[in-house]
């Protein structure tokens, strides 16, 4: 038997989901409409990942066979710098570059420091690696090695995300005064975001944990 992403489940558990997160940001938390596109944008981002992560997911007697039983064990590496040192490849290229726009994104939905960013690459790679051991434990075998290389990986396309959100965010406000943007709430939201992670302000926060949010 094989799962797809796109199988009514999948999709339909999917949208459930977000259709309560959406509501819960809306009516709970009182987020704006822009924040609320934002968290659109980034959700639909975190489903394309999980499809390109988790599945197809073969469930087959013969595949496992073929594999010759429960593989994950003898498979898996734990070992960091590994395959990196060993055997890079365009997979390890691939492992970057997915989580680049989460890097880049995640200051659109809160404020962010380095640590911050590093610390939800560890936490996405971090969930897809035991999300693929847990599926490996479940059909008997897996064709996805489970390799702490990829969160390492993971973690410097969320920071490679985050320098090109640094350096847009540069851009923008240095081009700001040259935009109309009074009628405009899609640039005022990103300037809202550029300016709620500026280094400054951003250090403000830190020692102050009960800065108003501005969104």
């Amino acid at each position: 038997m094989i799962y797809y992403f796109d199988s009514v489940y999948v999709i339909g558990g999917l949208a459930l989901l977000f259709l309560i997160l959406l509501a819960f940001l809306k009516f709970m938390k009182r987020k704006s409409n822009m924040y609320l596109l934002c968290f659109s944008v980034m959700y639909i981002y975190l489903c394309v990942v999980l499809d390109l992560t988790q599945f197809p997911i073969y469930a087959s007697e013969g595949m496992k066979a073929a594999m010759g039983g429960q593989n994950v064990w003898r498979e898996m590496n734990l070992i960091p710098l590994k395959t990196i040192v060993t055997d890079f490849s365009m997979e390890s290229v691939l492992n970057i570059i997915v989580t680049i726009p989460l890097g880049f994104g995640l200051s659109f939905l809160m404020r962010c420091s380095w640590r911050q960013i590093m610390l939800s690459g560890l936490l996405v790679g971090g969930c897809a690696e035991a999300w693929q051991l847990l599926t490996a434990l479940w059909v008997g075998f897996t064709f996805r090695h489970v390799n702490i290389d990829d969160i390492l990986l993971n973690i410097i396309g969320v920071l490679l995300g985050y320098g090109v959100f640094k350096i847009f965010r540069n851009v923008f406000q240095w081009g700001y005064k040259k935009l109309e943007t009074n009628s405009n709430a899609f640039l005022s939201y990103i300037k809202c975001v550029c300016d709620d992670n500026s280094d400054a302000l951003l250090k403000w926060y830190m020692k102050n944990a009960e800065g108003k949010d501005l969104r």
